[in-house]
């Protein structure tokens, strides 16, 4: 910890300072700006205090959880002292109470709880009418991207220009524009064959001469059946991924399986172990 004076403290507009120095008590420990006073004898104080009333230090998590990041030098029972009387509160509840003001911790919570529904609803509300309006200029539904992934659906469409100016589908996967990645196909279209004739040759390599194929194009036929079955769109997976970080796996109807896009998307060229 750093060491300081008081004067220095007061010209930074620090609260607190540690100069090193025992108190009267014996404490080495932090110091108080305003009064110069040891916080340990302070917190002594009011511990003797709280023992002579018969209570109990005692913490809520939520409460403890959130000071703690504010206040990292304390012990877990310096935040907020709460008591406990066995009595009913306004609401009926027989909790703790907040030691500041008296509230009951079950109130506060209600009260939390009630004010993120109420914000919630409020964002809902504004979305509805953000989309409603989108649908009505542009003519087509709108579909979110969060949407689009629970869907499983490659592309969706907000009415949002991006930042060319363009109001076009986006990717799921990516975010990205439809219309620039078509501008940028055009503008640079070597390269794009160039990345997909590397994908396809690297699918032939990894299939082996003894791959069966009609059992690869039964997995194939079942994305289809699956997606035409559910209105969900399916991906076949490469279960051990082709280009692995650690490992790389055969084009073989044996590490194939049909799964749903998203979960593809999300999974990229990771393997998952159990």
């Amino acid at each position: 910890m750093q060491i300081i004076t008081r004067k220095e403290a007061k010209a930074k507009g620090l609260t607190k300072y540690f100069n090193g120095k025992p108190c009267p008590h014996g404490h080495v420990a932090q110091r108080g700006t305003a009064h110069g006073g040891c916080l340990e004898c302070q917190r002594e104080a009011r511990r003797a205090k709280q023992k002579a009333k018969g209570l109990k230090p005692y913490v809520p998590d939520n409460f403890r959880q959130r000071l703690m990041a504010q206040q990292p030098e304390l012990t877990r029972w310096e935040y907020v002292p709460v008591y406990y009387t066995g009595k009913p509160c306004k609401r009926g509840h027989i909790a703790w109470r907040v030691g500041k003001d008296g509230v009951c911790v079950a109130c506060r919570t209600e009260r939390q709880i009630k004010r993120r529904d109420h914000l919630r609803y409020l964002r809902q509300e504004d979305q509805d009418q953000r989309r409603a309006k989108a649908q009505a200029l542009h003519g087509r539904e709108i579909v979110y991207r969060s949407e689009a992934k629970e869907l499983g659906q490659r592309t969706y469409f907000t009415g949002e220009e991006c930042a060319n100016g363009h109001i076009s589908e986006r990717l799921t996967v990516s975010g990205q524009c439809v219309s620039c990645l078509e501008m940028y196909y055009t503008r640079d279209k070597a390269r794009y064959v160039a990345r997909s004739a590397k994908r396809h040759k690297r699918i032939r390599q990894a299939c082996p001469s003894w791959a069966c194929d009609d059992a690869i194009l039964t997995k194939y036929k079942e994305r289809e059946r699956m997606t035409a079955l559910t209105g969900v769109l399916h991906h076949v997976d490469h279960e051990i991924p082709l280009q692995g970080d650690n490992v790389c796996g055969l084009h073989v109807a044996a590490n194939l399986r049909v799964i749903l896009a998203r979960d593809n998307l999300s999974k990229h060229n990771k393997w998952e172990t159990a």
